[in-house]
């Protein structure tokens, strides 16, 4: 699918990008039919002794290596941020999204995609990502912890 195109974004750009992003693919019937994706932004370090010290910001990070993977699943607890994107315009979104060369685009992108705090939809958003969750793991679903969240 398109979405596995989104991995090939890496080195220092990813560094704009949230650390665990949820993406709602609407596909046009049934919001029980939407598909749910997982972007997760792989940090590297230069060793991993650093990675606790926060004396300097950054001091210890290897952004070069800064690696994306994308899961079609919900993962993770904490999602900092969330992307909406209708089944017809997905092509459109990984090419935008892998076009992403400064923050600048970064922000252009999120204007087109992204559900910030202040969007009129983001409880209807949230609450969608949130029974999705107990769509598929009905076992291990719980309500996401929102205050990592990213008003972007």
């Amino acid at each position: 699918m398109a979405m596995k195109k989104a991995t090939r974004m890496d080195g220092e750009i990813v560094q704009f990008l949230p650390d665990l992003a949820f993406v709602r693919v609407i596909m046009g019937g049934a919001a029980e039919q939407d598909r749910a994706y997982t972007m997760i932004y792989n940090k590297a370090y230069k060793s991993a002794r650093n990675l606790l010290e926060t004396d300097k910001p950054g001091q210890f990070r290897d952004y070069q290596f800064d690696t994306q993977t994308i899961v079609p699943w919900l993962e993770g607890s904490y999602p900092d941020f969330f992307y909406v994107v209708k089944l017809e315009e997905i092509e459109k979104f990984v090419e935008l999204y892998n076009a992403i060369s400064s923050l600048r685009e970064y922000e252009i992108f999120i204007a087109r995609y992204g559900v910030r705090r202040t969007n009129e939809n983001f409880w209807l958003h949230a609450d969608w990502f949130n029974q999705q969750s107990l769509r598929e793991q009905p076992v291990k679903a719980g309500i996401f912890d929102l205050n990592r969240y990213q008003n972007r």
